[in-house]
């Protein structure tokens, strides 16, 4: 069979791609190094793509981890406040209690800093970290100021249950982040909003977590039966417009046909004059000489 030329070309050009292809794959390949003790199934293979995949992965983690807030250890910061945010943001990224340890040494400065490198010896686990930093840096102060805010909180009217919920919650750590359960029901049911307050103590959640759940389940009860009123008014004031649109309004005639009734009505024989005594017109319209 002969092959022309732009056929030969065509040939060609595959034969390179399907070389480049083998190559790249050849390229993602990582064989470790092997002795004369070792057999083939030590041979690694690791595909470009989930090296690229982890890459991606740390990248985005440190460019998460640098936005989180420092903490110096002064008098105006909330340490129980940063411990909460900080821990929350470190479970996000699945960081285990080894891992949060040394990542957290990264966001003390100042006063804070050098009071973890003076105890480094006796702090050594993330759990004592916890427990000592937030014994060393709470304020009796900032307890005081969250006790008088959970005594006034009051759910807004547009507010969720679950922003009343959370931040009462963070309210309560801020006071001791040990606080038994029925203290917290007993404040969570204090500020509820009224609509949803008697049903939730009907019910008697036993902790905050089950609190919640009926709070939320009274709220949607409630939002679904303002929609169904809502649309109930809707469909009323509809009907009413569309009557409203069926009747026509009194429109008097034009003018041109009330001057021609009143000619009618003037000229009518029934009609008699008070001067002249004759029929046919009004007095204003006699002009008869004779009265």
């Amino acid at each position: 069979m002969v092959q022309t030329r732009q056929q030969l070309k065509r040939k060609e050009e595959f034969d390179q791609l399907e070389f480049h292809k083998e190559f790249l794959r050849l390229a993602g390949i990582e064989i470790g190094q092997t002795t004369h003790l070792q057999d083939y199934e030590h041979f690694v293979y690791r595909p470009i793509l989930f090296t690229m995949t982890d890459k991606l992965i740390n990248t985005l983690l440190s460019h998460n981890l640098d936005k989180l807030p420092k903490f110096s250890g002064k008098s105006n910061e909330n340490v129980t406040k940063w411990l909460r945010d900080i821990t929350n943001e470190l479970n996000m990224v699945k960081l285990d209690d080894q891992q949060k340890y040394s990542v957290v040494q990264t966001f003390l400065v100042d006063d804070a800093r050098r009071w973890f490198i003076n105890n480094m010896s006796t702090i050594n686990d993330w759990s004592t970290f916890s427990i000592e930093i937030h014994k060393t840096f709470s304020s009796i102060m900032h307890q005081e100021l969250a006790l008088k805010k959970v005594g006034s909180r009051q759910q807004a009217y547009d507010e969720t249950v679950l922003h009343y919920y959370n931040d009462m919650i963070e309210l309560f750590d801020m006071i001791d982040l040990n606080m038994n359960d029925h203290y917290k029901i007993a404040y969570l049911k204090v500020g509820l909003k009224t609509s949803l307050k008697k049903e939730v103590i009907r019910r008697d959640p036993q902790t905050a977590a089950q609190f919640l759940e009926l709070a939320q389940a009274e709220e949607k009860l409630d939002l679904s039966l303002n929609m169904e009123m809502n649309n109930l008014q809707l469909s009323h004031i509809d009907s009413v417009s569309a009557i409203k649109s069926s009747i026509k309004p009194y429109s008097p005639p034009p003018p041109q046909q009330q001057q021609q009734q009143h000619k009618w009505y003037r000229s009518s024989p029934n009609v008699r004059c008070y001067k002249c005594n004759r029929i046919g017109h009004f007095a204003q319209d006699c002009y008869s000489k004779n009265y």
